[in-house]
């Protein structure tokens, strides 16, 4: 999938206090999520911080809130957009390197030019975490 283009209900639910109380991620923050068996070992990079509440974004057709891995979260947790580093190594040439860039603007000039962007995944904020290690 190329760029997050995925469509978005209009807001109506404010955050939740689990999404208040966990530090803002920003483009390019590197998270683990936190319902993988060794997290640690296959973390993500943020792309779009906030993309909408759960039971307002779809993808492929889906509520992200309606998703089976989904469900123990709140229904109108902040939607986080990432991609596993796996999948910028396999499709962005020295991806690490545009971390000290604007990111996702980085990412776009990439694609662009080679026609090539990482999967991306949809995940509730409050199923991530910095990770710290």
């Amino acid at each position: 999938m190329s760029r997050d283009t995925e469509t978005t209900a209009p807001e109506s639910d404010p955050p939740t206090q689990a999404t208040l109380d966990t530090p803002y991620l920003t483009p390019g923050t590197q998270v683990i999520d936190k319902t993988e068996d060794a997290p640690s070992e296959n973390p993500l990079r943020v792309l779009n911080p906030d993309k909408g509440r759960a039971n307002n974004v779809t993808h492929n057709g889906t509520k992200i809130c309606n998703y089976e891995t989904n469900t123990d979260f709140p229904d109108n947790d902040t939607v986080v957009v990432a991609t596993y580093e796996s999948e910028l190594d396999k499709a962005v040439n020295n991806w690490e390197e545009m971390l000290n860039e604007d990111f996702i603007e980085a990412l776009n000039d990439f694609e662009d030019k080679w026609g090539v962007y990482p999967d991306t995944y949809y995940f509730p904020r409050s199923r991530l975490e910095k990770n710290t290690t």
